[in-house]
């Protein structure tokens, strides 16, 4: 399959801008990127001094720790990519194809035959011509979307032939918040005399789609993409030539490929979405130049061009994404619940380990507390309301074990179910 799609467009003029009056990117042509500079190496915040390491011993299992969470980390996002590369044939956005049509309609010409006839009867402004640009999606059968002709584009430039139109030679069309789609574009403008116009137009890809530098297309299958397609096909890249370091797994051994993308001879998996940026520029718009005839058989006039989108995804797409998301959101919980779990059971211990050590002074401090939960939860006659006026009342003990048991019983119960309710 040819790595470049849609259609044929000229290629980019020498000056820094397509045409004097744009204000857009200019269209940029892929070529080597700069080497990128590496992240210098800082000290871990969460790493203990070694100092206290060789005071305190036992803090060494803190370290250990730390590492066995950033192999659980790596672990679980390896399976998570695992899921996801086993599902990409179903989650794949489907492509699109929009034919774009070009007419052209008169009114007031000698000799015309293709009019406009809702200029037929205003003999009064003169002759005057209109360029019309509407089109539709070529796979109706497939498209499920109720979209209009202009929601396919982010941006539309046009530039009129400045020695007949000196004062108005530029339109420009940009999308915003408050744009209301219509089924068209058309332009109108007096004259009687042929002429050519030239358009540019950026295409509202949803996602946005990237191209990709000459050094980043050789791990990858095309030259314009989005980017977390990119990211996919490196990590299938990495998998299919065995890049991942078999003792450190978080660690790539880059190729002579990966060694021109990245400038350095080992990455890590997190370093990728962030290093591809340098690599990746906004897609060139499409640029058309058109011939406004004035006379001549309408069928003369009209002009296609077929130009590749990438939409949304149809429903039956949509619904094997939502379930995808369910399911993993219905994982996520039920290992939130384990925790929760291990958390209980740990709690338990940790109270059945202490009646075992001391039963009687247990007992002694869990009634004493049981008497201060009572004074607090009891009548307004089991109080001294005068001492209560005093902020020492407020400093014994028994108060932060109140707040303790406020907190655990209403506070964080509230924050788990509202926790829960975000995420489902």
């Amino acid at each position: 399959m040819d790595k470049k799609q849609g259609i044929k467009r000229p290629a980019p003029p020498t000056n820094s801008r397509p045409y004097p009056n744009w204000n857009g990117p200019p269209p940029q042509a892929a070529g080597p990127a700069p080497p990128v500079a590496q992240p210098t190496p800082t000290s871990d915040p969460m790493r203990l001094p070694k100092k206290l390491e060789r005071v305190i011993p036992e803090s060494s299992l803190f370290t250990e720790l730390q590492q066995f969470e950033r192999s659980l980390d790596t672990t679980l996002a390896a399976r998570r990519m695992d899921v996801v590369e086993f599902l990409r044939p179903k989650l794949t956005r489907t492509p699109y194809t929009l034919r774009l049509c070009l007419s052209t309609l008169t009114a007031n010409q000698e000799g015309s035959y293709h009019v406009d006839p809702t200029m037929s009867n205003m003999k009064d402004h003169g002759p005057t011509w209109t360029l019309r640009m509407d089109g539709t999606i070529r796979e109706q059968l497939r498209w499920n979307g109720t979209r209009k002709f202009t929601s396919f584009f982010k941006r539309v430039f046009v530039q009129l032939d400045p020695s007949l139109f000196p004062q108005n030679d530029t339109i420009e069309w940009q999308r915003t918040g408050a744009t209301s789609d219509t089924d068209c574009f058309e332009i109108k403008r007096p004259g009687n005399q042929d002429t050519e116009v030239k358009l540019i137009l950026e295409m509202n890809h949803q996602p946005q789609m990237f191209k990709l530098s000459s050094t980043l297309q050789k791990a990858t299958t095309l030259d314009v993409m989005e980017k977390s397609r990119v990211t996919l096909e490196l990590f299938q890249y990495i998998k299919g030539k065995g890049l991942q370091d078999p003792i450190d797994k978080k660690t790539i051994n880059c190729d002579a490929t990966f060694r021109d993308i990245f400038g350095t001879d080992k990455i890590q998996y997190t370093q990728i979405p962030h290093l591809i940026q340098p690599h990746l520029t906004p897609a060139d718009p499409i640029e058309i130049t058109y011939s406004i005839k004035i006379n001549g058989n309408v069928e003369e006039q009209e002009q296609y061009y077929d130009i590749p989108l990438f939409l949304e995804e149809s429903m039956e797409e949509s619904q094997s994404l939502r379930t995808f998301q369910q399911q993993m959101l219905m994982v996520d919980n039920q290992i939130n619940m384990l925790i929760t779990q291990i958390n209980m059971h740990r709690q338990k211990m940790d109270y059945m380990l202490r009646f075992s050590e001391e039963p009687v002074r247990f007992i002694n401090r869990m009634i004493a507390s049981h008497i201060h939960d009572a004074k607090m939860t009891g009548s307004s006659d089991d109080r001294d309301e005068e001492q209560q006026r005093y902020a020492d009342f407020y400093y014994q003990p028994f108060v932060n074990d109140a707040v303790h048991e406020m907190v655990n019983s209403t506070i964080i119960p509230q924050m788990n179910q509202d926790l829960d309710g975000n995420l489902s």
